[in-house]
């Protein structure tokens, strides 16, 4: 099997990340879509494609904020709580204007590209919404 150069590319920062001891996660993503993410910094202001990722969506909104202000828009946020159901998307206003987005995991913590965290980490909650990519 020949690999494509991109491939190749992939294959070969992969190797020079796992030899530094970082995660590798290499995703699979459509000829036109954003190229594939060697690790988690790759995703720094990418928060809201990570999460739709996860939920399997190909198409989302162009920003946390930008999903935030439809959930409210649309009466579905619920903002200010900090004990969210497991599974719904949680909300923060950061990274000048652009938000921070993750998903519940219950218990008052969240996932997101880096990991597991408490809600409480990250200043200026903004609340959660129901998931509403599909």
């Amino acid at each position: 099997m020949t690999l494509s150069r991109t491939a190749r590319s992939l294959v070969a920062a992969a190797a020079l990340v796992a030899g530094s001891g970082a995660t590798v996660a290499i995703t699979a993503a459509p000829a036109a879509a954003a190229p594939a993410v060697v690790d988690a910094r790759g995703w720094n202001g990418n928060c809201e494609r990570w999460v739709r990722q996860q939920f399997g969506a190909s198409s989302g909104f162009p920003t946390a904020m930008a999903n935030w202000r439809d959930a409210v828009r649309k009466g579905v946020a619920v903002p200010g709580d900090r004990t969210p159901p497991k599974g719904v998307l949680v909300f923060w206003n950061v990274a000048k204007g652009m938000g921070h987005v993750g998903i519940s995991v219950g218990g008052g913590r969240f996932r997101d590209y880096r990991g597991t965290f408490p809600i409480s980490s990250i200043k200026n909650y903004l609340g959660w919404a129901p998931e509403r990519y599909s």
